[in-house]
């Protein structure tokens, strides 16, 4: 992205990714080809998440692979106005709790910046611990 490069898309890509399928990241590895990347995210017990850089369509989409193949993740919860990220923030001011711990936004820029340095040479980088 020309406004800020992995850090300003990314966070969208894997703060839910982290959350669906846990935060235990332990290396990631970006490859290029052309304008197009993917990245591949590893976890400790052998899964595997593959996020792919859009560049003919915004929007994200998360897939998984179950014993019944391919399967699309699609929230059973209705869009919710005002926004379900609006109504949060709000909740966090009023009782000054926050929504998640600062080791969990730590790890997720952890994540971000490992992908950052694999993106300049395509070779697995090991995500720093927090």
């Amino acid at each position: 992205s020309p406004y800020g490069g992995i850090f300003f898309y990314g966070v969208h890509l894997v703060q839910p990714l982290m959350f669906i399928f846990g935060e235990d990241i332990h290396r990631v590895r970006v490859t290029r080809q052309g304008k197009s990347a993917t990245a591949t995210l590893a976890y400790p017990d052998d899964r595997l998440a593959t996020l792919i850089f859009k560049t003919q369509h915004y929007g994200w989409e998360t897939w998984v692979e179950t014993k019944q193949g391919m399967q699309q993740l699609q929230s059973r919860v209705p869009v919710l106005d005002p926004p379900l990220n609006d109504t949060a923030m709000v909740g966090m001011f009023r009782t000054r709790q926050e929504p998640r711990s600062h080791e969990s936004i730590l790890r997720c820029v952890a994540v971000l910046e490992a992908l950052e340095k694999s993106a300049a040479n395509e070779a697995w980088v090991d995500v720093e611990a927090i």
